[in-house]
């Protein structure tokens, strides 16, 4: 009877369902979250295991924000700007998959997304402008600005060229 009840404690212990997650070196681990990892206002992590940003629930024309962002009022209609502190290299790795774009500049150490569009999008898409900047004290500013759309009905050359010359006539 004692083996018998040792071979159960045993295989309860070994399957990870007495409290622990059973990992690869054969040492079980708590599934409560590491107090150690950082986390956003809401006291949600910011990281996955990897690493990585984790989305949050935010979408700016169809981009899913990550966790850890705080708006700032200098935002206007299409411009949208937010900071954390988060490492910037963290915050570039985030957007970079999630946008399709043909050119990042490099800004410093920050970027900027030209006419991107988000990955995820559906629908009616918006060009985007991403830009991912460092600030002075660590972390990483963003700034959205959603790119007006190019005009469906646009005006013959000869009325551009008309309007062209009479703005230069003004500035002169």
């Amino acid at each position: 009877m004692l083996r018998w009840t040792v071979l159960v404690a045993i295989a309860c212990f070994g399957c990870g369902r007495c409290g622990g997650v059973q990992t690869d070196e054969g040492t079980p681990r708590s599934e409560a979250p590491d107090p150690e990892a950082p986390a956003g206002a809401q006291g949600e992590p910011l990281y996955d295991a990897n690493g990585d940003l984790l989305p949050s629930r935010e979408v700016v024309a169809g981009l899913t924000l990550p966790r850890g962002l705080t708006k700032r009022p200098l935002a206007g209609e299409r411009r949208h700007v937010y900071v954390t502190q988060v490492p910037l290299a963290k915050v570039q790795a985030y957007f970079g998959p999630r946008l399709i774009t043909g050119q990042v500049d490099r800004v410093g150490a920050g970027a900027v997304f030209r006419r991107a569009v988000p990955r995820e999008a559906r629908g009616g898409v918006v060009h985007l402008d991403v830009g991912v900047y460092p600030v002075p004290r660590g972390g990483a500013r963003v700034e959205i600005y959603e790119l007006p759309p190019v005009p469906q009905n646009q005006p013959p050359p000869e009325e551009l060229m008309r309007r062209f010359d009479e703005e230069q006539r003004r500035l002169d």
